[in-house]
């Protein structure tokens, strides 16, 4: 839990968030004296000690459950073929013959309300370059990819023909309508896994995004925290600062003389 606390730090940070050392000692520490096992208060515990601007609010609501799960697992619909008679166990199985054998294998356990196996999932994220990824914006789209890889919209095109072709065989219209809302539920279950599978990946990589220190982020962090890089940069910055200073009086004081000396004939511009 404490690693995960960790990273979810690191990500609003990564967000934009500013976090500084003391609010993560606190989070700690209101989450050693709330507890994790009322998942509501342990939300409120680590907003509260976090998240100091409403501004970064919407942020922080978008990160904590890529890191702590939504509280509930996606609804599956459950596996139609159990209630089946067995002559309509029949005619499910003449008609999902004519499939190819993989589009088959993957009709049969969206039908069954499978859910995919974490190693199934990172497989996935590998050949979509979800690992790659470090902008929650693209949460979506990598899913949608993802779907895409696993033949996603194929399965749902040739589930649509199936429900077709068993009522042609004479399945009765109420089958028929109940198979069809259970597999729609159970699609809508996978896609919701992969989501959230693809936004906690996307919350890691940002977590582990290296991010470069710059003179607000040192400015807000107690001196006895800093590092001597750190402290190295904020000199460095400093001297900077007092330099770009020192260029803008001079070329203030300067104006004056330059503008007489534009207005000069060129013959005496010496």
């Amino acid at each position: 839990m404490e690693s995960r606390i960790l990273q979810l730090i690191a990500a609003l940070r990564a967000s934009g968030v500013r976090v500084s050392l003391a609010e993560s000692a606190e989070a700690f520490s209101a989450v050693d004296l709330m507890g994790i096992q009322d998942r509501e208060e342990f939300r409120l515990s680590l907003r509260a000690t976090l998240i100091k601007d409403l501004k970064d609010m919407p942020t922080f609501e978008k990160l904590f459950p890529l890191f702590f799960g939504s509280g509930q697992p996606p609804e599956m619909g459950g596996n139609p073929s159990d209630e089946m008679t067995p002559e309509e166990a029949q005619m499910w199985a003449e008609a999902m013959s004519q499939f190819a054998e993989n589009l088959r294998q993957r009709m049969e356990r969206l039908m069954n309300g499978e859910q995919l196996s974490r190693a199934e999932l990172e497989a996935l994220g590998q050949l979509v370059g979800l690992n790659q990824a470090e902008n929650l914006n693209y949460q979506n789209w990598m899913s949608q990819r993802m779907m895409r890889a696993m033949a996603f919209p194929e399965v749902q095109k040739a589930m649509k023909e199936l429900m077709e072709q068993l009522k042609q065989m004479g399945m009765s219209r109420e089958r028929v309508e109940q198979m069809r809302q259970m597999i729609q539920q159970n699609m809508r279950g996978m896609q919701e896994q992969i989501e959230q599978f693809a936004g906690e990946r996307i919350a890691e990589n940002l977590s582990e995004k290296p991010r470069g220190e710059n003179i607000d982020n040192l400015m807000n962090r107690p001196f006895e925290a800093l590092s001597d890089s750190d402290k190295q940069l904020l000199q460095r910055e400093v001297k900077k600062l007092a330099a770009a200073l020192r260029t803008r009086m001079r070329c203030g004081r300067n104006a004056p003389r330059a503008d007489r000396w534009m207005r000069r004939p060129p013959s005496a511009r010496v």
